[in-house]
């Protein structure tokens, strides 16, 4: 990712542009024969050449006049750009007039404005660097994928609000965060389309220089869209929702990632990340296992999402443009896809290396003392003739007393000192096979074949 977004590679992007450019005019015949083939062989971009484009704008004050210009140095005299002299030895204006000029060094860039060459160029560095983050979600999905199919049928309690609730399963809980992850890659594919689009019409949006079948024809040359109106630049609104679908992502991860850390504390202990043999979870507790990887899984996330809001507000360009975005995206765009590229590798890493402790669930689950079925049976108090609020207030005080008496919600019900609801009726209730399968949690979760079918496994 640091490679996607690096000058170098920013500057390779304009230079691809540039020469699909020259290309396509000289196979309409706008320019001579050899023109593109002379100049592609003649110009290249290298860490040394990005150090000289860099060097120029400090001179010049604008990136792409910059680039514009070693590029044309390269043309008129390569050899003496590559003794170094157009870096560091001599002014560039020395360099330049000490060259040897060629017939077509002046059709480089020839009719078109910066963002002609920057817009394309950004649609081709957003694609190359959504590579690097589909094969991270890729990598997580797969994953949990594993972890759902290992841990299909292990039960846990459920929690909502941070209390237990009902038996679940550990690896619909994978299904779940599956789900999300599967969703948030479907919203990045649909935005990376709007941001694959390129425009080549010119300073303020209407071909003065350049037509619009040129534009097509380079469009396809790249393997971009051409948008269907611009200014001087693509609606930036555009940008704004890719990026905000890399923040959802993020978020995604966070949520998972906060599960996982509740699921860690020492209290429940049904996961741990992964700690590594010489690891150190404090300077002072040597007992410690701190789920430091977990904390900054939910951490960072934030920072992506203020990354998005950044290029939300950056929509906001005046009349045709103006370069307030420039300097924002420059920061924005690249940490927001930074991270979440380091936070898709480090949520794999966890994933991958997760420990699971059935048992603990089991102890966790037995811990509830049955009071997971109430609603169950809540229900049967129903059938049975009992009136709705008074089945409720009954079942509310028998789980109560599961902690008081420390007993069994089972325990409870059966032997209350309680009349609401008769003795007699409760005995007969807890007789039924219905009863009986209320204190069964495989029963609790006895569909969850169905969500496995809906992901094909």
């Amino acid at each position: 990712m640091s490679a996607v977004w690096s000058d170098e590679n920013k500057f390779k992007k304009w230079l691809e542009v540039e020469l699909a450019v020259l290309k396509v005019r000289e196979k309409r015949g706008e320019l001579p024969a050899g023109t593109a083939k002379g100049i592609a062989q003649a110009t290249y971009v290298d860490a040394v050449i990005a150090e000289a484009i860099n060097n120029r704008e400090k001179e010049i004050g604008h990136d792409l006049n910059a680039f514009v210009e070693i590029m044309r140095m390269q043309i008129i005299s390569r050899a003496d750009y590559e003794s170094g002299n157009g870096v560091k030895d001599a002014s560039f204006e020395d360099c330049l007039r000490r060259g040897h000029p060629q017939k077509w060094d002046h059709f480089f860039h020839e009719g078109m404005t910066s963002y002609d060459t920057e817009e394309p160029a950004m649609a081709l560095l957003f694609r190359e660097a959504d590579h690097v983050i589909f094969a991270g979600i890729k990598r997580v999905q797969d994953a949990l994928v594993e972890l759902a199919k290992k841990h299909r049928g292990t039960l846990m309690i459920g929690r909502t609000h941070g209390q237990w609730a009902q038996p679940v399963t550990f690896g619909k809980r994978c299904l779940d965060w599956l789900d999300m992850m599967q969703r948030a890659a479907f919203r990045l594919v649909e935005s990376a389309r709007e941001v694959g689009v390129m425009k080549l019409s010119g300073a303020v949006g209407f071909y003065r220089t350049l037509g619009s079948e040129i534009e097509k024809a380079v469009a396809e040359e790249l393997g971009l869209e051409v948008a269907p109106i611009a200014t001087q630049i693509i609606p930036l609104d555009r940008r704004a929702a890719h990026v905000s679908s890399i923040a959802e992502l993020a978020t995604v991860m966070g949520k998972i990632s906060r599960d996982l850390w509740l699921l860690s504390q020492s209290e429940i202990g049904e996961v741990a990340e992964p700690f590594g043999k010489k690891q150190k979870g404090s300077s002072a507790m040597p007992h410690k296992k701190n789920p430091i990887t977990l904390e900054k899984l939910f951490g960072l996330p934030r920072h992506v999402r203020h990354c998005a809001a950044s290029v939300l507000e950056s929509v906001e360009t005046a009349h045709e443009r103006d370069i307030s975005h420039s300097s924002v995206e420059r920061i924005a765009v690249v940490d927001a896809y930074g991270l979440t590229d380091h936070l898709l590798r480090q949520l794999a890493r966890v994933l991958e290396g997760l420990q699971v402790f059935p048992e603990r669930m089991q102890q966790n689950l037995d811990a509830t003392k049955e009071v997971y079925a109430s609603q169950a049976v809540r229900d049967l108090l129903g059938q049975h003739g009992v009136p709705g609020e008074t089945a409720y207030r009954f079942i509310q005080r028998c789980t109560f007393l599961t902690r008081e008496k420390d007993c069994t919600f089972s325990d409870a019900f059966l032997n209350a000192d309680d009349d609401e609801v008769p003795y007699d009726q409760r005995r007969e209730i807890g007789a039924t096979e219905e009863f009986d399968r209320a204190f069964d949690p495989k029963w609790w979760v006895r569909h969850e074949g169905v969500y496995y079918q809906r992901f094909g496994l």
